[in-house]
C-alpha cells in the first residue's frame, strides 16, 4: 500500500538569498543545498522543482511541466540525493531576472508497507543580474623584469559559468596554465598564468590578454608595459674600469670604430641605469662612425 499525503514542513536551504551576476549568452549556476531536518527517515524518491514567483516551472524532471521559454536551458548540476539542488541556466537570457525559488518533493518510507510523499517548500530565493557587457579582467606582472629570466604574468576575471570558463589569449608567447577558484554568490575566479622569458625586444612593449566568454563576448584588458633590464651575469669580463672608460670617452665626444660603437651601445643601457643617461653623446658618436 502506498499512501500519498502532502503537507508543509520546514526546509533549510543554503544560501538563503542570492544576488548573482551572469553574462548574457553565457551560463549561470545557482548554488543550492538543502538540509532535511529528519535524518532518520528513509527517502525513496526525490523530485526537485525550480519555479518563478508566479509558480511558472523553470526546471522539473518531467520536461512537459517546464515553461516553454526555459525548455532545454535548465538542468540540475548537483546530486539531489546528496542534498545538492544547484541549478544551471544555459544560455542565459536578458529576461532571466528571477526571482527563482526551489522546492522538493520527497517520497519517505514510513514502514515496510507504506510510503508518504512530503512536499517541502520554502526555499532558496535568487535574483539574477544579467550583464550585457563583460567584467574587466586584471593583468598582473612585475614592474621590472630581467632579460632571460623566468617571468610569470597573470590575467584574472570573475564569471558565473564553471562548466565553460572564459578563454584567455595573450599577446606574448609562453607556457600557459589555467586556475579556477570558487567565490561567493555563484561567482568564480578564472586565472590564466603565462610563464615566459623576456628579451630586450620586449622592453617598453605592452603585455595584454583577451578574454572570450561562452557566447562569444570578448573583453580586452588594457595593457601593462614591460620594463626589461639587461642580464649582466655573462659579462664578468667587462670590468668597472672599462665601463668608466666607455662613459668617459663618449662624454668627451671621442668616437670608436664600428665594433666598439656597437659594444658601447650595448653597455650604455646598463650604464644609463648606473651612471645617468648618456644617450645624447652615444648618439652623436654613432653618427660619426656610421
Amino acid at each position: 500500500i502506498i499512501i500519498y499525503s502532502f503537507f508543509m514542513i520546514t526546509l533549510t536551504v543554503n544560501p538563503g538569498n542570492l544576488n548573482i551576476k551572469g553574462i548574457n549568452g553565457s551560463c549561470v549556476v545557482i548554488p543550492c543545498s538543502y538540509n532535511y531536518p529528519e535524518p532518520g527517515k528513509q527517502i525513496t524518491g526525490y523530485t526537485g522543482i525550480w519555479h518563478t514567483k508566479t509558480n511558472d516551472v523553470i526546471y522539473h524532471k518531467d520536461k512537459n511541466q517546464i515553461k516553454q521559454e526555459f525548455k532545454g536551458r535548465t538542468e540540475l548540476v548537483g546530486d539531489i540525493t546528496q542534498k545538492n539542488c544547484s541549478l544551471k541556466i544555459d544560455p542565459l537570457r536578458q529576461s532571466d531576472r528571477g526571482p527563482f525559488y526551489f522546492r522538493i518533493e520527497l517520497v519517505v518510507n514510513v514502514d515496510d508497507s507504506s510510503n508518504t510523499t512530503q512536499q517541502i517548500n520554502k526555499s532558496v530565493l535568487c535574483d539574477l543580474l544579467v550583464l550585457t557587457g563583460a567584467p574587466q579582467p586584471t593583468v598582473s606582472v612585475k614592474e621590472e623584469v630581467v632579460e632571460g629570466q623566468t617571468v610569470s604574468a597573470s590575467c584574472s576575471v570573475s564569471h558565473s559559468c564553471p562548466s565553460s570558463p572564459p578563454e584567455f589569449t595573450w599577446t606574448h608567447s609562453g607556457e600557459k596554465h589555467f586556475q579556477s577558484q570558487q567565490l561567493t554568490d555563484g561567482q568564480w575566479k578564472a586565472t590564466s598564468v603565462l610563464t615566459f622569458h623576456p628579451t630586450r625586444a620586449d622592453h617598453n612593449k605592452p603585455l595584454s590578454c583577451t578574454v572570450r566568454y561562452k557566447g562569444g563576448l570578448e573583453q580586452e584588458q588594457a595593457s601593462n608595459v614591460l620594463k626589461v633590464k639587461l642580464f649582466l651575469e655573462g659579462l664578468t669580463h667587462v670590468t668597472y674600469i672599462q665601463i668608466v672608460y666607455i662613459i668617459t670617452m663618449t662624454s668627451l665626444g671621442f668616437c670608436l670604430n664600428r665594433k666598439d660603437a656597437e659594444s658601447l651601445y650595448f653597455h650604455s643601457y646598463w650604464s644609463r641605469h648606473r651612471f645617468g643617461d648618456t644617450s645624447n653623446s652615444i648618439g652623436s658618436c654613432q653618427k660619426k662612425v656610421s
